[in-house]
């Protein structure tokens, strides 16, 4: 049999080797263009110590408390407590002055938590290891002004030590089965049950201020998976930052190496493009040094991370998107609890995040 080598055979022949070659060069320069990164959060319990925001000399020995609620019909149940200082009914070295005055609910926002069950379509059997989903749960997020806040002040000089002003804030309202439930919760109890939170939480907040606290707490620790040889040195700090704040609280010398680690990749992000430290890592590499930050008290450091955040992130949600958890002692602005199991017991956590601990809570 006759073979005809024809020229168009090894010249196709040798375009498609030059292709072949063309691809691989390009992958060469480009690995990691096509490939998807994915992040992964691995959520840690550990501890919060957090030192008072302003210590108080040790000539004061006693303190008073006095009430300015204006027209509104309240009666304090607690007193609120200064570290080391016995109370008196007056007369104190120290005038604690509570002022709770002119609420004014600016609107009710309706949410649902949950999803209801997706009914199979036409014809389909259902699966047999598909879980039921939960019932929706209903709540509102009531946003609020108020004149509240306290003023620490010397008796014997008459002036103010230190002092805490809120005007606008938010509150989250129990969740409920149906919206009815819901409804009858705002007409009836939101007033009493708000004006209790708001005192409960000037009553905290004095807590936070002068007193040396313990918070247990709730914070995210990412990894990246791609192919990327940085994702490998970002992925073993985050695993050794997670072994050593996990149920403990962690030294600031002992992450430090950690830290690092996610500094200096973070120094090469490209905000606007698609390399391997692209806005989506770079998000989660911040995440990972707020809570750093915040357990070993560099509030400083914390909150240039929080406004690197919000400055790539722009948009109303950004202040409110790197969050953690901490427990019902926190004196979170915005009470979002919510049932976490730990150790195989479900307990309630306060949902807050960087922005606030950092800018207001910190005092950084």
């Amino acid at each position: 049999m006759l073979h005809l080598k024809l020229p168009f055979a090894k010249t196709a022949t040798a375009k498609r080797s030059k292709l072949f070659l063309l691809a691989l060069a390009l992958s060469a320069f480009t690995p990691f263009a096509g490939i998807a990164q994915k992040i992964e959060a691995n959520k840690i319990f550990t501890s919060l110590k957090k030192a008072p925001v302003m210590k108080l000399k040790p000539e004061f020995n006693t303190y008073s408390v006095t009430y300015d609620f204006g027209t509104l019909p309240l009666q304090a149940k607690e007193k609120p407590e200064l570290q080391d200082l016995k109370f008196q009914e007056s007369g104190g070295d120290l005038n604690l002055k509570i002022t709770f005055n002119k609420l004014f609910i600016i609107d009710k926002i309706q949410k649902t938590e949950g999803t209801k069950p997706t009914p199979p379509k036409p014809g389909t059997k259902p699966q047999k290891a598909a879980s039921p989903a939960e019932p929706p749960k209903f709540y509102s997020i009531v946003n609020y002004m108020a004149n509240y806040g306290y003023d620490l002040i010397d008796k014997k000089s008459e002036t103010t030590l230190y002092a805490f002003k809120k005007k606008n804030d938010s509150f989250t309202t129990p969740t409920f089965n149906s919206v009815a439930e819901l409804d009858a919760y705002l007409k009836n109890s939101l007033e009493t049950e708000l004006q209790a939170h708001i005192l409960d939480k000037i009553n905290k907040r004095i807590k936070y201020d002068f007193a040396p606290q313990n918070f247990e707490v709730r914070v995210a620790v990412n990894s990246v998976t791609g192919p990327s040889p940085a994702f490998t040195e970002i992925n073993k700090a985050s695993t050794d930052f997670a072994a050593l704040v996990s149920e403990k609280t962690p030294t600031k010398e002992a992450i430090q190496p950690q830290i690092a680690v996610w500094e200096k990749h973070l120094a090469t992000a490209d905000w606007k493009g698609k390399g391997a430290i692209n806005k989506k890592v770079a998000n989660a590499l911040i995440e990972n040094l707020c809570a750093a930050y915040m357990l070993t008290g560099d509030f400083g450091k914390l909150r240039e991370k929080v406004d690197l955040f919000e400055k790539n992130n722009p948009g109303a949600g950004s202040i409110s998107a790197l969050t953690f958890e901490a427990d019902s002692n926190y004196p979170g602005s915005n009470p979002s609890v919510q049932a976490i199991k730990r150790k195989d017991k479900t307990q309630n956590y306060i949902k807050s995040n960087f922005h606030e601990f950092s800018h207001d809570l910190a005092g950084a």
